[in-house]
């Protein structure tokens, strides 16, 4: 790809194919491109929860083929795309320049004056939907695109205002998405190594987050974490430990955390204290991080994102803390093999706040056959901790199974980053 396209204004290429259109943060741009007059079409694997809504806006969306790529302009494919993807060799074929999401993502928000980044290992869209959520109550014009879907946006994971400098993203670090932007303002909510297949070592997570700091031009940081402690050149920091006065609809420590990463965003903004403390009263959640899906007279059943140890105890934590007389049953399914097997350590302990766990398998994602081989499932349901652990035999066991599992459980929680929510689709009807 020639580099000189990046430097380009996005508004020059107005027919765009975008591969893998129903990823959350590949929609939410799709979204802006179409209300700025692209014409957008899109290619997906599947139907998900997001191509129905792109649809609503006029947007095209079909599978994978090579005869999607006419003469479109651009083609923007999504990070999990691999190079010799179909459509991507359709396109080389026919010189049409390809980038990556957040090359795209980059390129639209380089005219903002006022690009918000949040960025970080854990917390990301929690803590991108509460500044959206302030913003929102104090009538703050604002364009977003986030990877959750949010109330407050009519459901959706993206706005776009045609009369603001305000640009706000969630900003994620695997294969050094972020390097692709220039923050005014970025906040690191915490650090700590992840994405394995991509990051050999913590030295590299360390380089990769100090690279975007150092081109933002304000930075927060949260220093709970001991690799906090490594990254040079912060403007501000903060600890949640100083983060009890915060008042919230959403519990856990965790989102007392975010809450402060917030308010100092905020700050910079020139929004008071007095009116920060009345507009994250608005936040009451988002789509997979604590929300509460079904419920009924003696079961209350939530879906959660979370996916790595420390994220899974502190959201179980913050369960634990609201529902302290009740039984909590987890259903949780490992993210990537390679993941697990790196962190297998960590998993041990951090079940502790959960009655019954169930594992029903593991998310394969990027995965060698090396990796699947040295972490089967029934490796991790033996290795955990708890006294209460069950092999669930797979995804479809599961839901055949569900309530027989789960019965005895006033607090159900389905957690993970990989097909286990597709459970609701059954549990729905």
């Amino acid at each position: 790809m020639n580099k000189l396209i990046l430097k380009q204004n996005i508004s020059k290429f107005k027919t765009i194919h975008m591969i893998g259109i129903g990823g959350i943060g590949m929609s939410g741009l799709a979204g802006i491109l179409k209300q700025l007059n692209h014409q957008t079409t899109g290619s997906n694997l599947v139907q998900n929860g997001q191509t129905p809504k792109l649809e609503a806006l006029g947007i095209q969306v079909t599978t994978h083929c090579p005869e999607n790529i006419q003469e479109q302009q651009l083609v923007i494919y999504s990070q999990a795309i691999p190079h010799d993807h179909p459509e991507i060799l359709a396109a080389k074929a026919k010189n049409i320049p390809c980038i990556s999401y957040p090359q795209a993502v980059g390129m639209l928000t380089s005219s903002y004056k006022n690009l918000i980044a949040i960025a970080g290992t854990h917390g990301k869209s929690t803590t991108t939907a509460m500044l959206i959520c302030v913003l929102k109550k104090l009538k703050i014009d604002f364009s977003c695109i986030l990877g959750t879907n949010l109330q407050q946006l009519n459901g959706l994971n993206f706005q776009l205002s045609k009369n603001s400098n305000i640009f706000i993203i969630e900003a994620c670090e695997y294969m050094d998405a972020f390097l692709n932007y220039h923050p005014q303002i970025s906040l690191v909510t915490n650090l700590e190594i992840d994405h394995f297949d991509f990051f050999k070592s913590e030295k590299q997570y360390l380089e990769s987050f100090q690279n975007f700091v150092d081109q933002s031009q304000y930075t927060i940081l949260n220093t709970d974490y001991e690799l906090s402690h490594k990254v040079k050149n912060i403007d501000s920091k903060y600890s949640s430990q100083d983060a009890g006065e915060i008042k919230l609809n959403v519990y856990g420590k965790h989102n007392q955390s975010n809450a402060l990463g917030c308010k100092l965003v905020c700050e910079q903004l020139g929004i008071s204290e007095a009116d920060f403390a009345r507009a994250i009263l608005d936040f009451k959640g988002s789509a997979r991080r604590q929300e509460l899906v079904l419920e009924s007279d003696n079961q209350k059943i939530f879906s959660d994102y979370g996916h790595h140890p420390n994220e899974i105890k502190a959201t179980l934590q913050g369960f634990k803390q609201q529902f302290p007389n009740s039984k909590i049953c987890l259903i949780y399914q490992p993210h990537q093999y390679s993941r697990t097997l790196k962190l297998l350590d960590m998993f041990v302990d951090c079940f502790a706040d959960c009655d019954k766990l169930v594992i029903p398998d593991i998310y394969k994602a990027r995965d060698s056959q090396e990796d699947i081989e040295n972490m089967p499932v029934e490796k991790f349901v033996a290795t955990i901790k708890h006294p209460n652990v069950v092999n669930a035999n797979g995804l479809q066991n599961l839901k055949a199974n569900f309530y027989e599992l789960t019965k005895e459980y006033p607090v159900v929680v389905v957690m993970g980053a990989g097909d286990i929510d597709s459970i609701f689709e059954k549990l729905k009807r």
